[in-house]
């Protein structure tokens, strides 16, 4: 078997599903949390194309070619915060004040997904924290979270809490999830 890196734009089908034929598990990376504070997208239109509107695309493309499975990344944050007890399957999300276009766009992205689950694909999502790593662009937010606090910027702990991971750690659990 092994793993084949085909490109396609989510945002067109047709792309899409030319990469996805004769695929067996299609994994989805696309999204973004880009232009959040941008004044030329105040409502996050161009987060919710990426991240929602794209997902369903690629589970479409997905069912039209016949794969066996689409996994796609979403976001731990879309599942809330529980203090003092797991976040699991049960969970409700609770985070309905504080969501903005990219908690709503991810949870768009999941019901796209959920939708089509079981009418002939299977659908893994996979819920990653902050992903830090080697090779980081930029650095991208969690990473300029961890400069900050490394030269000193944050002098304290707030309480709460976030999830970060490793990114070879979400590879290897994205490869396990076919």
């Amino acid at each position: 078997a092994g793993v084949k890196l085909m490109k396609g734009d989510v945002l067109d089908p047709e792309s899409i599903s030319k990469a996805a034929k004769g695929m067996e598990v299609i994994y989805n990376l696309a999204g973004t949390s880009d232009n959040l504070l941008a004044r030329s997208d105040p409502f996050g239109d161009r987060i919710f194309e990426a991240n929602s509107l794209g997902n369903l695309h690629v589970v479409q493309a997905g069912l039209k070619v016949g794969a066996r499975r689409v996994v796609s990344v979403s976001s731990v944050f879309i599942l809330g915060h529980n203090p003092g007890k797991p976040v699991d399957e049960e969970h409700v999300v609770n985070l309905w004040r504080y969501a903005g276009p990219y908690l709503l766009s991810r949870l768009q992205q999941e019901l796209h997904l959920l939708r089509h689950a079981g009418r002939g694909i299977e659908v893994v999502i996979v819920n990653p924290g902050f992903i830090v790593g080697a090779k980081d662009r930029g650095p991208n937010f969690p990473g300029q979270i961890v400069l900050a606090y490394l030269k000193r910027r944050i002098p304290a702990h707030p309480p709460g809490g976030t999830s970060w991971i490793g990114v070879t750690d979400v590879a290897d659990g994205l490869f396990n999830a076919a």
